[in-house]
């Protein structure tokens, strides 16, 4: 199998304050071989609600695979100290990305005809009380960011259970017309060619906090980001030209009454990031 490696920088300086979203090549792989294409839909379905003192901006994240090849994770059986923190969590696992090969040259992935396949280290998964499932690490990261380009709140490190929910490119070819990656109760999960997974506001993880260290951030308008693959662990095929800038979306929001009221500006986009490709 040929791959380029190139790479994206999305940093999320959160010390420092700043946010920088970088058109530097990204990571990606040769488009002869069958590999997704992660593409981000802009936050949708805001709400706004208090937990152990946080006030918490929570809203929907979706991420879906616009390629021919699947994302396919695959985890190893043997728990160990995958992120190298000193401690084995429940279910923490090294993390494969499975590449298929077009055994039939025909551009795109059939399920049981491409059985050909190369495996890439992609990081760790681990066991995700709340959810009761296998989570596949890193796999978005969430940031607000003021009128001066400024972070205030990030969500970084956010993991999903991926898994198709929704059929959203239809006409793709090798689009399965029904969910293959189901559920994340073993070691595999991933999104098909041409479906998305979406996380709605009510689940987890899905929010910036508003009152970081205890100080509301403040009323007016602001930049929310949702970033998928924000460290570039996984291999993507570059379609697009612009260094897989489809990775992150963004919307302008308005915080009104002190934190109880937010309002979102439809069809606008922020932060030095283009207009969502969905």
């Amino acid at each position: 199998m040929r791959r380029s490696r190139r790479r994206i920088t999305i940093l999320a300086l959160v010390a420092a304050g700043a946010m920088l979203v970088s058109a530097q090549p990204a990571g990606s792989i040769d488009g002869a071989d069958l590999s997704p294409d992660l593409i981000t839909k802009e936050p949708e379905r805001f709400s706004l609600v208090t937990v152990s003192g946080e006030l918490r901006l929570r809203f929907d994240n979706e991420v879906g695979n616009a390629h021919n090849g699947p994302l396919e994770i695959v985890s190893e059986n043997i728990d160990s100290d995958c992120d190298g923190n000193g401690t084995i969590a429940l279910g923490e696992r090294i993390a494969d990305q499975r590449i298929y090969a077009d055994s039939n040259a025909n551009g795109f992935f059939e399920r049981g005809v491409d059985s050909g396949f190369t495996d890439v280290r992609a990081g760790c998964v681990a066991y995700h009380d709340s959810h009761g499932h296998i989570h596949y690490q890193d796999f978005a990261s969430f940031a607000l960011l003021d009128s001066d380009g400024q972070v205030v709140s990030s969500n970084p490190k956010v993991t999903f259970c991926i898994a198709d929910v929704s059929r959203f490119r239809p006409s793709l070819l090798g689009s399965p017309s029904a969910r293959f990656y189901t559920n994340c109760l073993g070691a595999t999960q991933g999104l098909s060619v041409g479906w998305s997974d979406e996380y709605p506001y009510s689940v987890s993880g899905q929010h910036v906090v508003l009152n970081p260290n205890g100080v509301y951030v403040g009323n007016g308008n602001y930049c929310l980001v949702s970033i998928a693959d924000p460290l570039d662990k996984l291999e993507e095929v570059n379609t697009t030209g612009t260094a897989e800038s489809n990775n992150a979306a963004s919307i302008v929001i308005r915080l009104r009454r002190n934190g109880k009221q937010v309002r979102a500006v439809k069809g606008s986009s922020c932060g030095g990031i283009g207009a969502e490709s969905w």
